[in-house]
């Protein structure tokens, strides 16, 4: 069952990214793009969490490195078709994976309370009182 969930969920993450990558082709109207765009973004979320909930000691997905390849192939292809709408819309499919991947911010603060060891308090917050 595991085995079949994961496989479903691979199925569902790599077809809603391509479904992604040709919507600008696909969709007859501004109305169908919206709607498509929102069930397949609704497909991207599910099967991540389908696949990360029966990950396992399997390859846990990444979600931002499927939406680098899918974008920059459709890219490519669309570029090669002189088709620049849909090849610019897949190059921001490969900034949406990286941005899925590289992280923001900066997750260790570097705060005088870390290197001291002690724990501050809150801002606004009196000792002693």
């Amino acid at each position: 069952m595991r085995a079949s969930l994961y496989g479903l969920g691979w199925a569902g993450l790599l077809g809603a990214a391509v479904g992604v990558a040709l919507l600008p082709r696909l969709a007859p109207s501004l109305w169908v793009f919206a709607v498509a765009g929102g069930l397949l973004s609704a497909v991207i979320a599910g099967s991540w969490s389908i696949l990360s909930m029966t990950a396992g000691t399997w390859p846990r997905p990444r979600t931002g490195w499927v939406l680098i390849v899918i974008g920059a192939i459709f890219g490519v292809v669309f570029a090669w078709q002189h088709r620049w709408f849909n090849a610019l819309w897949n190059l921001a499919l490969v900034l949406t994976g990286l941005g899925f991947i590289v992280p923001v911010g900066n997750r260790r603060r570097s705060d005088t309370a870390d290197r001291e060891g002690g724990v501050r308090p809150p801002i606004g917050r009196r000792e002693g009182i």
